[in-house]
């Protein structure tokens, strides 16, 4: 998933930036698996006319991370035990699903 804030000050602020499907890939009865598409990008409705996504490029490294999410994102320790949207749980009857479908760990960098 693709966010992007408002307000980089409130997590409640939180957007999809992409909608996005996987979808079953079949040609001539035969199934191929699971294929993944954009539906729509948000991009020039976020970030202004004519801005759209060109290329994601994700590098796996053993280096040490040099910047920290959490220099841009200084509320991220808070909701470590709560979705964005201050709730405990996820759930379905929420009144901001993407905030609260996403907690700190969604912007950590794992070390394995």
């Amino acid at each position: 998933m693709l966010v992007t804030f408002d307000d980089l000050k409130d997590p409640k602020t939180v957007k999809k930036s992409i909608e996005s499907e996987f979808y079953d890939e079949r040609q001539n009865g035969i199934y191929y698996g699971q294929k993944f598409r954009i539906k729509k990008d948000h991009f020039e409705e976020f970030f202004g006319k004519g801005v759209k996504l060109k290329e994601i490029a994700i590098e796996m490294t053993d280096a040490e991370v040099a910047l920290s999410i959490e220099s841009w994102l200084p509320w991220l320790p808070d909701y470590y035990n709560q979705m964005l949207d201050g709730q405990r749980y996820n759930t379905i009857e929420s009144n901001n699903p993407i905030a609260n479908s996403l907690s700190s760990g969604a912007f950590l960098v794992v070390k394995r």
